[in-house]
């Protein structure tokens, strides 16, 4: 996983108003950021890559009018170059708030939570994927569409993401 920064302070709170208060333009600087310390860090594949946001549930994209992670790639793929899949996974059924759970049910709120797209799978079949969330706390999300995806023989090299709950170390990518 790949991590711009620690989910606490001014980080924490324009993440809050990105998701929460109908600031959807906030998106853009938030994935230019994430490129740039992930263009820095000069991580490498052998394989082609291919972005996909984890999505959202459709009743949950009508009610916020915009998936988050969506508008972090978006930016992120711009800044880097690397392919967009927005539609390379369908979250299959609306789940309760993750920050409400423990770890295990986190794991179990999102159990068999996605299907691949037949499109994805005829036009990105020989790469490997790279996932954008907004915020990387137990992983249990993010296992879950890497799960979906290795069914489907589909290779996932990792997780990139605005933020995370957990530790970082002092040379993290990008301290905010």
């Amino acid at each position: 996983r790949f991590v711009w920064g620690q989910y606490q302070g001014q980080l924490r709170q324009a993440i809050a108003a990105f998701k929460y208060k109908d600031y959807p333009e906030l998106g853009r600087p938030l994935g230019l950021w994430l490129a740039e310390s992930w263009k820095q860090a000069k991580i490498t594949s052998r394989k082609k890559l291919v972005v996909i946001p984890i999505p959202l549930h459709p009743d949950k994209w009508r009610q916020r009018g915009f998936n988050q992670a969506e508008r972090i790639a978006c930016s992120f793929c711009e800044q880097t170059g690397l392919p967009l899949a927005s539609k390379g996974l369908t979250r299959l059924r609306n789940t309760d708030a993750q920050f409400t759970k423990n770890a295990a049910e986190r794991e179990a709120n999102v159990k068999n939570l996605f299907a691949v797209s037949p499109k994805f799978l005829d036009r990105y079949s020989n790469y490997s994927v790279l996932l954008v969330d907004d915020i990387y706390t137990t992983g249990a999300t993010v296992n879950s569409a890497a799960q979906a995806l290795r069914d489907r023989q589909i290779s996932v090299c990792g997780v990139v993401a605005i933020a995370t709950t957990n530790r970082m170390p002092q040379s993290a990518p990008g301290k905010p």
